[in-house]
């Protein structure tokens, strides 16, 4: 008889959120390659429920942070008093996150055993509706991370998949990273691939657990902070800000990312654009194009639309559904442009581009 293998499922950014807000009196594990967004979903159930913030680093955290013995002197016990910043006194419902839960010293671990099981701390229960979940990177990593059976198995452990690029820059282009950065993404979407993809081997953007010499590499995280360094770089020198990138992305992402910022400082600046809306100079380089329409959603506001979508048009038809895509997936922008009259001109006259297009 042949041997039945079966491979751990992943889930995605979505389908994790909708297990957290689901998971009732479950704590639930979330394990995945360095700086593929875990710490940062504890954010997004905090806006999604208005429920307080508990977060833990626990590497650093010691079994007194918890909360200590206090003398009852009329029943002569210990009670225990249970630390403010963890808000079990408070008796609400919290979205409870422990970071780094497989890198934790197993006595911290014994010590918060039951806030993942039993859900308490001490003799203080959890509010009904609280969030129990913790992260940590993959064994096969290589960073530090272990655990043991009988702390898994108190715990739901799911694998958290790295984001496509499509799914990056959807939510990159809602959170003001620079458009060099999202255009650099949109043409490089491999560097967004994980190693555990299988055929990976090769590409010189990712995390690589086998390569002892690799110190940087490309991941939504690392993308963020080069998007710093890329929106500061007329206050430093050039060399400062290679230096930077490849201290950020690693080699190979921070020289292919050099050339698209090259070309987007030859582009017309905004403030040209709307003041020679129908002169300034529309790129016949593609890179160009794409830097430019994500620069102009990010620009663009109510009163500034109309000059934009002007300026759109002037393009080929490809480089103005890449700004209308982008701008349909903008939760800031969408609701005020679909309604503006530049827009619903140019949806009517472009309906076929429709069946395409996100939003």
């Amino acid at each position: 008889m042949s041997e039945v293998k079966f491979n751990r499922r992943t889930i995605n950014f979505k389908e994790t959120v909708d297990l957290l807000l689901n998971s009732g009196h479950n704590s639930v594990h979330l394990q995945g390659e360095p700086g593929v967004g875990k710490t940062a979903i504890q954010d997004v159930l905090v806006d999604l429920t208005g429920y307080r913030k508990v977060y833990i680093d626990g590497p650093n955290t010691d079994v007194g942070q918890s909360g200590m013995p206090i003398p009852n002197h009329a029943t002569r016990t210990l009670d225990f008093y249970p630390a403010d910043y963890y808000g079990l006194h408070l008796d609400v419902p919290q979205v409870i996150m422990i970071d780094e839960w497989t890198k934790t010293e197993d006595y911290v671990r014994h010590t918060l055993h039951p806030m993942l099981h039993e859900r308490r701390m001490g003799n203080y229960n959890l509010h009904p509706l609280s969030i129990v979940f913790t992260t940590g990177n993959m064994t096969a990593d290589g960073v530090g991370d272990s655990v043991k059976a009988h702390t898994m198995n108190r715990q739901t452990w799911v694998t958290y998949m790295k984001p496509t690029a499509d799914e990056w820059l959807l939510w990159a282009g809602n959170n003001g990273v620079e458009a060099e950065i999202l255009a650099w993404v949109t043409e490089y979407p491999h560097c967004m691939a994980s190693y555990m993809d299988g055929g990976q081997k090769e590409n010189p953007y990712i995390f690589n657990p086998n390569d002892a010499s690799q110190a940087s590499f490309v991941s939504p995280r690392s993308l963020v902070k080069a998007s710093h360094w890329v929106s500061v770089r007329d206050k430093i020198s050039e060399n400062s800000l290679i230096a930077a990138l490849d201290g950020t992305l690693g080699h190979s992402a921070s020289r292919d990312l050099q050339a698209y910022i090259t070309l987007a400082d030859q582009l017309p600046t905004r403030e040209a654009i709307i003041n020679l809306v129908d002169t300034a100079t529309v790129p016949t380089n593609a890179a160009a194009q794409c830097i430019l329409m994500f620069k102009a959603v990010q620009a663009a506001t109510r009163d500034t639309f109309g000059t934009w979508m002007r300026f759109v048009r002037r393009f080929p038809k490809e480089a103005q559904a890449l700004f209308i895509n982008q701008l349909l997936e903008n939760t800031g922008k969408k609701q005020w442009a679909m309604v503006h009259p530049s827009f619903v001109t140019w949806a009517r006259e472009n309906q076929y581009m429709f069946a395409g297009l996100k939003g």
